[in-house]
Formats: C-alpha cells, structure tokens, sequence
C-alpha cells in the first residue's frame, strides 16, 4: 500500500499511482483524491485501487480507475470494503473505470462492498458492482467504456 494508511486528512491532487505486483495490490485505505489516476496490477492476489477499512473515510473526486488481477481465483475491484470493515465509507464522484483488455488479466467490479457503506455519483464504466445492495449507492451510472 502507498499512501493513506488510516490518515483520514492525507489529501492528493492530480496524481497517477500504479502498483504493480506479485502479491495483493493496494493503493490506499484512505485519504481524499482529487482528479487523479489509479491502476493496480497482480499476477497473483486481489487488486484494489482503495481497500477501505473501518476507521476510513475515503473521499474521491474524479479520476479513471483500473484494477486487475492475473488469478481467477482472486479479485479485481477499484473499490474494496471487506465484510469485517463494517464502520468504512467511500465516497466517490465523477469517475471514469473502462475496461480495457490485458493479456492473462482480468477486471472484476468497480465496487465490492461488503459492509460500510460506499456512494457513488456519477460513474462512467461497463463493470458491475458486487455486494449487498444495501451497502452501496450509485447515482448516474453511464454504461459505455470511455478510455
């Protein structure tokens, strides 16, 4: 994980970050990120751009996301709350997640919400979300794939 360990007021503006990695791939649990650019990658584990915990708040304004894994076992989401995260928030705004092919990867969701709660307005992308319905809003969905 690069940045945002449980720093509620960690702030980035127009920054890209990519991990790219063997094992599980994190960007951040949390932090607010203003237009910028995710992309994680492994060969091996799951691959979350924001992997939010129970002490997390997570705040995003904007940005293109792109999470994969190369395992089918193992999962791919931009934005991950595990079932054990049950205080964690996500709030997101203007995003673009388009899928784009890569060979021996795969991209699973935009959002895999388990507990918490994550909400999103406004979202440009053809990937699903995963969980209980209850623990995620999404507002404007536009379904096309824009790079």
């Amino acid at each position: 994980m690069l940045v945002g360990s449980n720093r509620l007021n960690t702030n980035f503006e127009n920054c890209r970050f990519t991990v790219r990695t063997t094992g599980r791939a994190v960007i951040a649990n949390s932090g607010n990120f203003t237009n910028c650019d995710m992309h994680t990658k492994s060969t091996g584990e799951n691959s979350f751009c924001i992997d939010a915990k129970t002490t997390s708040l997570v705040r995003i304004y904007g940005g293109t996301f792109y999470s994969y894994t190369g395992t089918a076992a193992k999962i791919a989401s931009v934005f991950n709350i595990e079932s054990t995260e049950t205080n964690a928030c996500i709030f997101a705004n203007n995003l673009n997640c388009p899928v784009v092919a890569q060979s021996g990867y795969t991209q699973n969701y935009y959002a895999r919400t388990l507990a918490g709660m994550t909400v999103i307005n406004s979202i440009i992308t053809t990937l699903n979300p995963s969980g209980p319905s209850n623990y995620i809003v999404v507002n404007d969905k536009v379904i096309k794939n824009k790079i």
